[in-house]
């Protein structure tokens, strides 16, 4: 009847492409918090979604202005608060409240493509579920990590002590896939180990990459409400004595030679 759509259907943009950031960062989004829904039938479409909280909302925003004209919806609403116990497990608490800010974009072929990959299945293509009964997320061993990837996956999962080091908290994948993860940060330059948090697998961050590392995704991900992801304000220089290191005009000549013949950092510091 000529009328407009209430709101965007996958059809309206069935030969539109995920640009190359788009794809980087709905990537890094389900390496963290990002989900692709459950594909309910063969002829049904997935949609990219997420979580967070009220002082994450400006960052889930980003997100969603990012991955326009996929994204279709965006709410706030108050929700129960978390109570978390000694033993780590969450509670919601009725004496508080949290707002709980959530983005989705619109169902589409390109999004349950990832999904087919993204989650554990069987032989007979059904899905494999945790003792919660909820999917579990793999990662795919095609996965090529980009530095925006990487920057959206720590802003998600990702957290710091501000002086030395930062940590991927990778408990929901397996050891073997945060071997992999780590295998391929470190092809950036990056020194990164597997370590474990209650039997669980983590990534952790040397401190010898740890300033190149908080620069990088500064660079990629600027946002005020997420400056305690990336504030170096307490870290101590005095335990890395080369960054304070006075240089005369010699090794300065020398220092630009590396620069312009792309020499590593760990050279240059040398």
């Amino acid at each position: 009847l000529g009328v407009a759509r209430k709101a965007n259907k996958w059809k309206d943009y069935k030969n539109l492409n995920l640009t190359v950031r788009q794809n980087s960062i709905i990537l890094g989004s389900l390496l963290g918090d990002g989900c692709l829904t459950k594909l309910i039938s063969e002829n049904s479409n997935s949609a990219f979604s997420e979580i967070h909280g009220e002082d994450q909302k400006k960052y889930l925003k980003w997100k969603y202005d990012e991955l326009s004209p996929f994204s279709i919806y965006y709410s706030e609403k108050e929700i129960e608060g978390r109570i978390r116990l000694k033993d780590g497990t969450v509670l919601n608490d009725c004496s508080k409240s949290l707002l709980q800010c959530t983005m989705k974009t619109m169902r589409h072929p390109l999004l349950t493509s990832l999904e087919k990959e993204w989650y554990a299945r069987d032989e007979f293509r059904n899905y494999i579920l945790d003792k919660n009964g909820r999917r579990i997320k793999v990662v795919p061993q095609s996965l090529k990590l980009d530095e925006l990837l990487i920057s959206v996956w720590y802003m998600d999962d990702g957290s710091h002590n501000g002086t030395s080091s930062a940590t991927f908290n990778t408990q929901g994948f397996t050891f073997e896939e945060c071997d992999f993860l780590s295998s391929e940060l470190n092809k950036f330059g990056f020194k990164t180990v597997v370590n474990t948090n209650r039997g669980l697998p983590i990534i952790l961050l040397w401190s010898s990459s740890y300033l190149k590392f908080i620069e990088m995704v500064k660079s990629n991900i600027s946002l005020n409400c997420m400056n305690y992801k990336t504030d170096i304000s307490k870290y101590n220089f005095s335990k890395n004595p080369n960054l304070c290191k006075k240089v005369n005009k010699k090794e300065v000549v020398e220092i630009v030679n590396m620069l312009l013949n792309n020499s590593d950092d760990e050279t240059i510091m040398s």
